[in-house]
Order: structure tokens, then C-alpha cells, then sequence
């Protein structure tokens, strides 16, 4: 794509683009969930094979109807290709620019160590992940990872426990 085309493509990610990055919970032989990285565009267009045939024929992807929305349409994409796609237009965003970084830094770890076998990630790794989703959290918003929030919680349950033990203390002691 020209630069002209990247720019513009900037502009309008810049105002309705999103970018996705997510971990989901622990289950079975995956002990530390599984993280995520999608982009996304929406537009309201009678055509949109036309109207994203740009992105599709550049970097791939999707295209889908929300059906409860009239003609608004969605391109997503993810993976090697989302990455592609955001480093090509990180030179020209600005609102959107340091998630675009961070997506793609997600992006890079995850496709580190992919051979086709499965195997279970390093804490060093899980911890770098996991900072890359708490400064995106932050970022958009203060949200934090779901595996977070349910430490976050638990460590306040305990807290909570624990100061209603010391208050019961002193008070059973006088009986």
C-alpha cells in the first residue's frame, strides 16, 4: 500500500478500529489460559467487499454483518496478519499508537516457541504477557485480565477475612 493509503487507513482505525487483546482462564493441560490478539474495523456501507477490499487483498482477514444493525459491517483480523497490519500503520496513528505497539508486542511473544507441538510456557513468559495486558487494561480504561481480577479479589476476600478474625479476637478473649 502507498503511504497515502496507510495514512488514511490510520486515520479511520484511529476512530473506529479496535484492538483486542485478552487471557482467558486456565483449563486442562493449557495451566495458564490462553491469550489473544484481534483487530477490527466497523462500517456502515451497502458494500463492503468493496469498501475493505483494500484490507483483504493487503493483510487478509474477514469480513461480517452485524445482523442487528442495518449495514454495519465488521472487518476482524489476527494473528501474524493482525501484527502486519498494525505495524503498517503504526507510523500514521496517534489515539490508537501505543496499543498498536502493545498488540504487537503481544503478538511477537505468542508466536515465539511455535514449532507445532504444544508446550507450556515459562513463568518469565506468562509474567511479560501479563505485564503487555495490564498496561492495555490501563490503557483502555483501568479493566484488568480476568485471571488478575480473580487474584485481586481473592486477595481481598482474605483481607477482609482477616480483619473480621481480628476484630473477633478481642472480643471472644473478654468472654
Amino acid at each position: 500500500m502507498r503511504p497515502e493509503e496507510l495514512a488514511y487507513w490510520a486515520g479511520f482505525f484511529d476512530g473506529e478500529g479496535h484492538i483486542e487483546l485478552a487471557h482467558t482462564n486456565p483449563s486442562g493441560y493449557n495451566r495458564y489460559g490462553r491469550y489473544m490478539f484481534q483487530v477490527w474495523l466497523d462500517q456502515w456501507t451497502d458494500s463492503p467487499d468493496i469498501y475493505f477490499s483494500q484490507l483483504l487483498d493487503n493483510f487478509g482477514g474477514r469480513v461480517i454483518a452485524h445482523k442487528e444493525v442495518g449495514n454495519v459491517y465488521r472487518w476482524y483480523i489476527s494473528g501474524e496478519n493482525g501484527r502486519r497490519f498494525l505495524e503498517a500503520l503504526l507510523p500514521y496513528l496517534r489515539d490508537k499508537k501505543r496499543a498498536a505497539e502493545l498488540g504487537i508486542e503481544l503478538q511477537k511473544r505468542m508466536q515465539l516457541g511455535r514449532g507445532g507441538r504444544r508446550t507450556q510456557l515459562e513463568e518469565s513468559e506468562v509474567l511479560a504477557r501479563d505485564t503487555i495486558l495490564k498496561e492495555y487494561f490501563s490503557l483502555i480504561k483501568g479493566n484488568k485480565p480476568k485471571r488478575i481480577r480473580k487474584l485481586g479479589r481473592r486477595t481481598l476476600v482474605e483481607k477482609k477475612t482477616e480483619n473480621v478474625q481480628q476484630r473477633k479476637t478481642p472480643a471472644s478473649a473478654s468472654l
